[in-house]
């Protein structure tokens, strides 16, 4: 869970905000940007982002198991995906100031809240 955008993802000057495998589930993202090594599919496909820093772009497309397409990161610093989209396909519970549990079909995907993300 966090409340940040792409623009904080691109002022971080390359360090590294979570670790490769840990995604942060964003309740302003218009944007779905992970790790490549968390996507199957990928694929070569030009996507463009908007930050506060400008417009900024990745060169891959790949598939989030459970979710939806993806860009594919070039060494961003978090993954970000929009909580908008999780809530169209799966039932959302808010534990305040704790986590969001997102209710898979097959399981349930618990997003814990860290650090004030």
């Amino acid at each position: 869970m966090a409340g940040m955008t792409m623009a904080c993802c691109a002022t971080s000057a390359g360090k590294r905000l979570h670790e490769h495998f840990e995604i942060c589930l964003d309740n302003g993202s218009q944007v779905n940007i992970v790790d490549a090594r968390l996507l199957t599919n990928l694929r070569t496909e030009r996507k463009t982002y908007r930050s506060m820093n400008g417009v900024a772009h990745t060169d891959r497309v790949g598939y989030l198991d459970g979710f939806f397409d993806c860009q594919a990161g070039n060494n961003c610093p978090t993954n970000i995906i929009s909580m908008a989209r999780v809530e169209d396909m799966y039932p959302i519970s808010y534990a305040q100031g704790e986590s969001i549990t997102v209710h898979m079909d097959d399981r349930d995907l618990v997003f814990k809240r860290r650090d004030g993300m």
